[in-house]
Formats: C-alpha cells, structure tokens, sequence
C-alpha cells in the first residue's frame, strides 16, 4: 500500500502552518515575555522591599520595636556618617541613639551608611543634619538576593521552556511543509487532471 497516496481529485494540502505560528509565537513572544516579566518582577519585589521614600528631619518614620534597621544613602552623607558625625535617631520617648557607620549593600545609586537597633515601637525622627536616609530592616537588606533571584530564575525557566517548545514546534513544522511539499510535487508529476 503506498504511504503517499493522494487523492487525484485535487492537490494534497500543505501541512505545518499551524505548528510553524505557534512555534514562532513561543519562540518570539512568549519566551521573551517570560523572562522580561521575571527580571522586572524581581527588581521591584527587590525595590519594594525597601521602604518608599526618605527619611529626612522633616519626615518620622514609624519602626518595630528592638530591630536593627540598615540606613541607605548617597556616597557623601555614607562618607559623612563613616567619618564619625553626630547622627542619630530620636526613639518616641525622645532617646538619641547615635548611628553607626555600616557597610556593604548598594542599592539604587545609594550605599549603606548607617545602622542602629531601635528601642520601643513607635515614631522616630531624625538627627542628622540635613542628611537623609532610605530605610529597611537588616533582615529585608539580607534577604534582597531571594527576593531578585527567584522570580529572575523563574523567568529564565519560563523562558527556556517556551524556547524549546517553540524550537520543537518550528523544527516539526518545517519537516511537515518539506514533506507536503514533496506530496504536492508528485502530484503534479503524477499527471494531475488538467485544470483548464
């Protein structure tokens, strides 16, 4: 029995257009998609992690009791508040808690400058200057690695799992044209029925 019998009737159909619009739509939109909606997801979960906002003399910022918070500034008052000035927070009951000089993230063009523990729950103020400060706990600044690794990872997932795919689609799609093409081709070799 011949695989390759066609209908003389009419020409055999080209086969593979449908898998070729898919593949390429995994390949093109989706693939892409995933991993941009991964790296931006992750870099403002990274960015929400910290607290809106400054915190200047002008501004109390409302903190947990008995947290260590992490001071984020610009290179100068980082420089200034390493360099020993009196900076520091007044707790609610109006304690001055000196700041001390900190280290190690960057995030957003400001550095780590600062750090102190506060005392009781409530509304702090500032008491430095005219420095201010973006605030976050120690344990959100530690944690700001998961919060941009993981749904960047699971973007680059997404992506590499829609490429396959649309490769796969493309690859079978390419191979069923080839070989609908060759249908076509004997057909009209075979003494197709005049069309005149």
């Amino acid at each position: 029995m011949n695989d390759h019998y066609v209908d003389p009737a009419g020409p055999p159909r080209t086969r593979g257009w449908w898998p070729l619009g898919i593949g390429l739509v995994c390949l093109l939109i989706l693939a892409p998609g995933c991993l941009g909606l991964g790296i931006w997801t992750g870099v403002r979960s990274g960015l929400d992690a910290l607290q809106h906002g400054r915190w200047t003399a002008s501004a109390p910022q409302r903190l947990e009791a008995s947290t260590r918070y992490v001071l984020l500034a610009s290179r100068g008052t980082a420089d200034q508040i390493g360099a020993g000035a009196r900076c520091g927070a007044l707790d609610p009951s109006g304690q001055f808690i000196r700041f001390v000089s900190s280290s190690g993230s960057t995030i957003n063009d400001d550095t780590e400058a600062a750090a102190f523990t506060s005392t009781t729950a409530g509304s702090y103020r500032l008491d430095c200057g005219d420095a201010s400060f973006r605030v976050a706990t120690q344990s959100r600044i530690d944690g700001l690695g998961h919060d941009i690794g993981i749904p960047v990872l699971l973007g680059f997932a997404g992506a590499a799992v829609f490429g396959l795919l649309g490769l796969a689609l493309v690859i079978f799609a390419i191979v069923r044209l080839v070989s609908s093409s060759g249908e076509r081709r004997r057909w009209t070799q075979s003494g197709a029925p005049n069309q005149w």
